[in-house]
């Protein structure tokens, strides 16, 4: 009497099984889709990945999670083997560039950790080192693939692929070129590296590339000392105290702060107004050497500078500083908060740090893993002629910079 009523309630069990599971997949691929936002996906009958092609060679993608809840918003750890196992079966290399290492055994140990913090830019050998370590990769077998990683897999993921193109033959000084390719390949919207610091360091790549910088600084880096840095015009018509914090970043996870004009007393740092030309803060000829991030925050954003969210930020290299200055505008400063924005900061308001020489000295080699010296493709077969005299080292000029009238104050 009750075997057709066990069958047909069997049936409908499975059924509303299926119902339910591709419900749910449906809801997690528009969740997928949803956080990643314009970029490029990989969708097939099979897959539909936050992955795009920048080249038929090298994939950008967002971080591949073992979480079972982020899983379903972000890339599924599971799903990321599964596709590479599939189209590139033991022919893939991954990088992690996020700050966080995972187990590279689940990837059949095909992961280097080469991390640097989210919205910044990495040191220039940690940079130079993974450029090296595509390089190598791409080399041995023309079959061989990169897929590289950050979080969301657009700022530092762009940054490495954009350093990594702009070192080969195909792409050498076309930096601008590079920077839309993986802005079209990666995006819906044509977004890719936005972050300024970030373009500035694949720049430098493009300048070493090109031999408008010599190769020898980027191991033996300048020393200098920062004198001062000069902000204006004032972003408040009264009342703006901005505090400086420089950093050594050779190590971009491990920052070491150099100077702060922070003071327990609020009232011994100094506000300006309106009526003041410009807002300088002496530096006190701090000495620096590699990777600088500097740091500027308003002491009345209260709540932003106890969160460690500056008004603005940049990063540099010392090697590339040329008649001891820097100049920056509004559109070269990193403004991960947006602070930059606000109508208090005019369209022109701008910075200028200025440098000083320092006594001839045996600078420090940087290194990252102590890697060998990086030579850009095309350079290869020239190594010996790379190898510069010492003196080298130091700035060559006392030249005042461009435009010192309009920094007067």
């Amino acid at each position: 009497m009750f075997e057709g009523f066990n069958e047909s309630t069997s049936e409908f069990g499975s059924f509303l099984e299926k119902s339910l599971t591709k419900s749910v997949n449906n809801v997690v691929l528009k969740l997928r889709t949803a956080v990643s936002k314009d970029k490029n996906r990989f969708v097939n009958d099979e897959f539909n990945l936050d992955l795009s092609y920048i080249t038929n060679r090298i994939i950008a993608m967002g971080y591949p999670s073992s979480d079972v809840i982020e899983s379903n918003f972000r890339n599924s750890r599971a799903d990321v083997k599964r596709f590479l196992d599939k189209y590139h079966p033991d022919k893939y290399l991954i990088l992690n560039l996020t700050e966080h290492p995972y187990d590279p055994a689940y990837f059949s140990n095909r992961v280097h950790h080469l991390g640097w913090l989210d919205h910044h830019s990495p040191s220039l050998s940690l940079l130079l080192y993974s450029v090296q370590i595509i390089h190598q990769w791409l080399t041995q077998d023309p079959q061989n693939i990169v897929a590289i990683h950050c979080a969301a897999g657009r700022g530092r993921t762009g940054t490495l692929i954009c350093a990594y193109l702009v070192s080969t033959i195909m792409y050498e000084g076309k930096l601008d070129e590079v920077l839309r390719l993986f802005a079209q390949q990666r995006s819906s919207t044509g977004e890719g590296v936005t972050v300024p610091s970030q373009v500035r360091y694949v720049d430098y790549v493009n300048q070493l590339s090109t031999m408008k910088v010599d190769i020898s600084l980027a191991q033996k880096p300048k020393v200098l000392s920062i004198r001062s840095l000069i902000m204006k015009p004032i972003p408040r018509q009264s009342g703006w105290k901005p505090v400086v914090d420089i950093y050594n970043v050779n190590l971009p996870l491990q920052p070491v702060l150099l100077f702060t004009n922070r003071d327990s007393n609020v009232q011994n740092i100094k506000s300006y107004n309106g009526s003041d030309a410009a807002a300088m803060v002496n530096t006190r000829d701090i000495i620096v050497s590699g990777d600088i991030l500097i740091k500027v925050y308003d002491l009345n954003e209260i709540i932003s500078t106890l969160l460690d969210k500056p008004t603005f930020r940049f990063a540099f290299h010392t090697s590339f500083i040329n008649n001891f200055c820097l100049d920056l505008n509004k559109d070269q400063l990193d403004d991960s908060n947006a602070n930059l924005k606000n109508n208090q900061y005019p369209n022109d308001f701008s910075i200028r740090l200025m440098f000083g020489e320092v006594e001839p000295q045996q600078p420090q080699v940087q290194s990252y893993q102590q890697q060998q010296p990086y030579q850009p493709q095309q350079q290869q077969q020239q190594q010996q002629q790379q190898q510069q005299p010492q003196a080298q080292q130091q700035p060559q000029s006392n030249e005042k910079c461009k435009g010192d009238d309009d920094y007067d104050i």
